[in-house]
């Protein structure tokens, strides 16, 4: 019997795991689901160790893992590299439990300055990540709400969008310790918080 979580759980895949749904083997997923996990991104791209000089021929099996965990969100990321995937994937409904994050700067942090309409995904949930954190996340939401918030406000047909962060919530310790900073997290929580005070976002659930 799969595990309910009191939080949300998100798994991202990289290198052996990401190429492991690429061959259309969503065991390890299905070990996630059990776990109480809900969400997994598929990190397809050379930054997370993944080989991706021939991805069109993997497109199908990454489809075939997908459907094989119905009850998972699978987000795929989507940039030119990570195009053969999504733009399959895509073409094949989309599947409904698949979500996608406009990620430009393909994990490495570069600044998001531009934010996409999700009506180019035909509906399918999305996000945006790109260089965004606590120091940004006032301006983003502001950017997010001027360029695109309009449209996301028809809820019939669109979910509320995430925005994605890693590299800018983390902090090093004296000795050198790399750690995940639940300061910087709560730093950005108050930033969306104050932002729908201030009538800045009109979303009524920006999810974070």
């Amino acid at each position: 019997q799969a595990v309910q979580p009191s939080v949300k759980l998100a798994a991202h895949l990289c290198s052996s795991r990401c190429e492991q749904v690429l061959r259309g083997d969503a065991s390890f997923v299905q070990e996630l689901h059990s776990l109480g996990f809900r969400r997994v991104q598929v990190n397809a791209t050379a930054a997370n160790g993944v080989d991706t000089s021939n991805l069109a021929p993997l497109a199908p099996k990454l489809l075939e893992a997908i459907l094989g965990v119905p009850g998972m969100e699978w987000i795929l990321q989507r940039n030119e590299e990570t195009k053969p995937l999504w733009e399959y994937v895509l073409s094949n409904g989309p599947p409904a439990n698949v979500s996608v994050l406009f990620d430009d700067s393909v994990g490495t942090g570069v600044q998001r300055k531009t934010f996409p309409c999700p009506s180019t995904l035909n509906g399918t949930p999305c996000g945006y990540a790109g260089g965004l954190g606590p120091a940004n996340m006032r301006e983003t939401l502001e950017a997010i709400q001027a360029s695109v918030g309009p449209t996301f406000a028809d809820k019939a047909k669109y979910r509320s969008p995430w925005v994605d962060m890693e590299s800018s919530l983390r902090g090093t310790k004296e000795d050198g310790t790399d750690y995940f900073s639940m300061e910087k997290v709560r730093a950005v929580v108050e930033t969306v918080e104050k932002a729908a005070e201030d009538g800045v976002i009109k979303l009524p659930a920006l999810e974070v």
